[in-house]
Formats: structure tokens, sequence, C-alpha cells
């Protein structure tokens, strides 16, 4: 249908038919967003991923806007809705995998004869902090720690491994930024 759209329509129709296609995206995001919100935030997900979530679930309906435009207009917000919840468990499931990993670190550590209270505390707050930051930061990092290659972490992430060395720099900067911002670290480094 795209194909045959594109050969045998003018601009003007197209450009009317985008038209279109805006507003009625623009009327089932007003009508999907309070819901969309509703299941994040039941999820113990933030307003930052309610915000990631609705972007990318508009970025998928636009991008398959013919086939969005096919379905029955009843089934629009069913539709949408099915994207944003298959959008939040791919990130849900990331995010268990994260703790699952730091879990298992700290309780490595607790084993480990050789680590002090404080040292543990401090690596609880480093985990914390990073569990509060975004989620391309926090997985790079996640990666990083897990004792993967910055070229094994580049390639999964689409960066080269010049930009993503950069970019692994970054993230470290804002974890320590929050850990020292923490007031338990704070405390410790104090005391």
């Amino acid at each position: 249908m795209n194909e045959f759209f594109h050969k045998n329509s003018s601009d003007e129709n197209y450009t009317e038919l985008q038209r279109l296609l805006d507003v009625l995206i623009s009327d089932i995001y007003n009508k999907c967003y309070h819901d969309i919100k509703q299941n994040i935030l039941h999820d113990h997900g933030t307003l930052e991923d309610v915000k990631d979530n609705v972007q990318s679930t508009f970025e998928i309906v636009v991008k398959d806007r013919f086939s969005f435009l096919n379905r029955p207009v009843e089934s629009h917000k069913a539709y949408i809705m099915s994207i944003s919840r298959n959008q939040w468990l791919k990130e849900f499931r990331k995010r268990t995998k994260a703790k699952l990993f730091i879990s298992e670190y700290i309780e490595r550590l607790r084993t480990d004869n050789g680590y002090t209270s404080v040292q543990l505390k401090k690596t609880v707050i480093f985990f914390r902090c990073l569990e509060k930051m975004n989620g391309e930061d926090k997985r790079i990092l996640l990666e990083a720690l897990k004792g993967e290659k910055n070229k094994d972490i580049a390639e999964k992430f689409g960066y080269k491994k010049e930009t993503f060395k950069k970019r692994k720099s970054v993230c470290y900067k804002t974890l320590r930024k929050e850990v020292k911002c923490d007031s338990e670290y704070y405390l410790i480094e104090k005391y």
C-alpha cells in the first residue's frame, strides 16, 4: 500500500494524509498517555520511564503508520497500549537482569572476608546510585562492571570504539557525582 500510495498520489494528497495522520496520532496520544503512565508507575517505574516509553511507542507507531491506518479506529488505542506494554517489558527485563547482577555482586562482597563494613557500605551506595541513572548509561556501566571488553560493549550499543571510550568516561563521571551527592556516602567519608 505504501509504494502504491507514493506512485499514484500527488504531493498535496500526501501532505494532507500526513496532516491527518499527525492529528490522529496526537488524539490517540492524548487518550493513551494517562493509561501508559499508570501502567509504568504501577510497575515501580518513574516519570522519566513514562516519557521514554511514550516516545519509543510513538516512534514505532509513526514508523509503521500505514499499518496503523489500516486498523479499525476502535483498535488504535489497544494497538498503542500493546506496543507500550512490550516496550516496558523489554526495559523491565533489562533492569531485572541488572538488579540480579548487583545483588549477586553485593552478596559476594559480604561473604568475602577481605572487605570491611565501610567498603561494603560504599559498594551498596555505589550500586544504589547506579540504579538511579538513566537506561543507557546504567547498561553501559553494568556491562563494563561485568568485565566486558570496550570493543564488545561499543558494538552492542552501536558506538565506534573511540566514541564509546568517551561515552563510558562521561557515564563514570555522572556516577561519581551521584555517589558524592549521596548523604550516606558523605557521612562515611566524613567520619
